[in-house]
C-alpha cells in the first residue's frame, strides 16, 4: 500500500494553503492539501518517494517562525 501523504504539525494559525503549497512543492508534486483547525495539515503527493523526501527535508525546520513536525501520515487520515 502506497503512503503518499504527510502530516505537518505546529503550523502558524494564519498560514494559507498557497503558502504550504509553495513550500512543499519544492519536494515533489503536491496533489492535495487539507488544513485542519488551522494547526496542522495533511499534504498529499503524487508518489510515496516524494512524500518521504518532504519528510526528510522539512521535519524540524523553522517555517514562518515555528518549528514544524513533518512525518508520514497515519493511514486513513
Amino acid at each position: 500500500m502506497v503512503n503518499n501523504k504527510i502530516y505537518v504539525g505546529n503550523l502558524l494559525y494564519s498560514l494559507s494553503k498557497e503558502r504550504l503549497e509553495e513550500q512543499f512543492s519544492l519536494y515533489g508534486n503536491v496533489t492535495g492539501i487539507k488544513i485542519v483547525q488551522r494547526r496542522y495539515a495533511y499534504i498529499t503527493y503524487e508518489t510515496e518517494e516524494e512524500a518521504k523526501n518532504a519528510v526528510r527535508r522539512s521535519d524540524g525546520m523553522i517555517f514562518y517562525g515555528r518549528k514544524i513536525k513533518v512525518e508520514l501520515a497515519i493511514k486513513g487520515k
